[in-house]
């Protein structure tokens, strides 16, 4: 492997470096500045990295807490800047971030800018100029060539290397996902299991989204051992019990947020007349105490035969049908 300080120090991941190695760019380059931001920032300017932000929402009274990646303040002009290395932003982070720009900020004029892999999945800006690392990648090349000393020209062939190599990663990505789902124990698998289902959240967002089905989608929670997804329809509330659909470790689950054994053992019951037995495994009941529990599960990781290929796509259309199933089949039938 070639020698890459980024990768040495396992830092190439790091959502903060990328922010850092912006920011650096941005106080050492004023044609960056132009070509990043579309304009010159002053000797007043004011670059912070990750700054916290608390505002009380107006409708319930509580705290939203959060961060901005960078915070360019420019006399009467703020430059809000979210680098999403690790993820694609949900239309719910995008509005919780415009709703703290607008409590913190009301008097300055603001600019936005969202950097992440692929900017065409970003169908609803709402208000935010969307680059990916594509585009970030030659304005990055041509400072280079125009830096003269050498110290700083090294940092930069490091850093482009290394983005250049994982946005070319990301753009076959997901052609094939089936490596990276099966090998989760590698932390550099995970980053990418990360990607792959942040890719999806934002797809299933705007799938749910073209049929005004009103849903809320949470991808890679951060406080489980491997990525997940979880999509919660607000209709499939049934008997106050809150069920979604949950995707982990290559297996698609349809789930329930209760340990209340016997409304789980009703509802796999019906599950068990109206759905075809070859297209899940539906879960025996037990005892065990539990707080949450899947209901039925189709382990399609399994299902896969020897080199066989499976695309975002492919997972993508299983989901959708498993959902169609569910919603159509217990959903609006069981009551």
């Amino acid at each position: 492997m070639k020698f890459n300080i980024f990768k040495v120090l396992e830092k190439d991941n790091k959502e903060l470096i990328h922010s850092a190695f912006i920011r650096f760019l941005l106080n050492e380059f004023e044609e960056f500045q132009n070509d990043f931001l579309g304009d010159k920032l002053n000797d007043n300017s004011i670059i912070n990295l990750e700054k916290s932000f608390s505002y009380k929402k107006r409708k319930n009274g509580k705290s939203s807490k959060g961060r901005f990646d960078i915070e360019i303040i420019n006399d009467e002009n703020i430059t809000i800047i979210e680098n999403k290395f690790k993820s694609f932003p949900l239309s719910s982070q995008l509005d919780e971030y415009n709703n703290a720009i607008l409590k913190l900020y009301p008097e300055l004029n603001v600019k936005k800018i969202l950097l992440c892999f692929d900017k065409n999945l970003v169908v609803d800006n709402l208000g935010w100029k969307i680059l990916d690392y594509g585009d970030l990648i030659p304005i990055i090349e041509k400072l280079n060539t125009k830096t003269l000393e050498q110290e700083k020209r090294i940092f930069i062939e490091h850093y482009l290397e290394f983005l250049k190599e994982y946005y070319e990663t990301y753009k076959i990505l997901n052609n094939d996902i089936t490596y990276y789902l099966t090998n989760q124990k590698d932390n550099q698998n995970k980053f990418w299991v990360s990607l792959i289902y942040s890719n999806l959240a934002i797809r299933f967002e705007n799938y749910f989204k073209s049929k005004s089905i009103d849903v809320n989608i949470v991808s890679n929670t951060g406080n489980t051992k491997t990525p997940i997804i979880n999509i919660i329809p607000k209709h499939w509330n049934v008997k106050g019990v809150e069920l979604l659909i949950q995707i982990q470790d290559g297996i698609i689950k349809f789930y329930a947020h209760t340990g209340d054994k016997k409304f789980l053992a009703d509802i796999r019951e019906f599950m068990k007349l109206k759905v075809k037995s070859d297209y899940g495994e539906i879960k025996k009941n037990d005892n065990r105490k539990s707080k949450t529990e899947y209901i039925a599960r189709i382990n399609f990781i399994k299902k896969l035969k020897d080199n066989q290929s499976f695309s975002s796509d492919t997972l993508f259309k299983l989901v959708e049908v498993f959902y169609d199933k569910i919603d159509t089949e217990i959903i609006k039938n069981y009551s």
